[in-house]
């Protein structure tokens, strides 16, 4: 464990250090920017508490749908580029050969990995969370705190899918533009398929994690709207976990196998 810690370190190192980061923190400040003037107008009808609760619901419910829930969201689209490039990377530079020399086994070089990325997944959960947050304190007072529970712990779950779904494409390559592109792909396309009409979800789209996405999405925000047909919150989470553990097992077993 201690050897994938110093693997942890590294990774995060060369993650501050990267174009990637700050990209990403300008982009969330930006998407946050966008919600104050939507906040600002809802301040103008908010005339009752229960319409203040609402208006407070549609702020951080959009906040989740700019990080997370849009196939195009900031979240799964960055998350999805640096999972891409977390096995590449070590091929394309040709630093695996100095990692194969180092008395240090392939899973706590994988662990150590993963471990830098559910970090990042949850700084931009908690970015998003608390920066919603300060935004209904500046226009439409204090929220609820389990809004901002809800937010964070949705988006911290939905960046752990899609980077581990890139993670999975990546062990594939040895190239970064072909991994990112796939994985881009296959991250927009499963969103497509949800989100383009939630209301009429197929049989074979339920096989989706997407799907259970969606699924976690209302049962967290809008739980008066589900119907008796759709997955619970623990059945929700559960598929999601466990599309995530089956990803990143067969991630690692095909990154230990592989050839430097």
């Amino acid at each position: 464990m201690r050897k994938a810690i110093l693997i942890l370190r590294r990774e995060i190192s060369v993650l501050t250090r990267s174009k990637v980061f700050p990209i990403l923190i300008v982009i969330i400040l930006l998407f946050l920017c966008g919600l104050f003037p939507e906040a600002k107008r809802y301040t103008e009808h908010a005339l009752s508490s229960d319409l203040v609760l609402e208006y407070q619901k549609a702020i951080f419910t959009l906040a989740v749908a700019t990080s997370i829930l849009l196939p195009i969201g900031v979240g799964r689209v960055m998350l999805g580029i640096i999972g891409a490039t977390l096995l590449v990377k070590e091929f394309e530079s040709n630093t695996m050969s100095t990692l194969g020399c180092l008395p240090i086994k392939r899973e706590n070089i994988f662990l150590g990995k993963f471990l830098a990325i559910a970090i990042v997944s949850l700084f931009v959960a908690l970015f998003y969370g608390f920066g919603t947050w300060i935004i209904c304190i500046l226009t439409l007072g204090y929220p609820p705190f389990n809004l901002v529970f809800f937010t964070v712990f949705f988006i911290f779950v939905g960046c752990l899918y899609f980077a581990s779904l890139s993670i999975f494409v990546s062990s594939f390559f040895k190239s970064s533009t072909p991994a990112i592109l796939l994985a881009l792909g296959l991250i927009y396309l499963s969103g497509f398929f949800v989100f383009a009409c939630p209301a009429q979800i197929t049989d074979w789209e339920k096989w989706l994690p997407e799907y259970y996405i969606w699924a976690l999405y209302n049962n967290l925000f809008f739980p008066e709207e589900i119907g008796s047909s759709a997955p619970s919150f623990y059945m929700s989470t559960l598929v999601i976990l466990f599309a995530i553990l089956l990803l990143l097992a067969i991630s690692s077993t095909i990154f230990k196998s592989r050839d430097i």
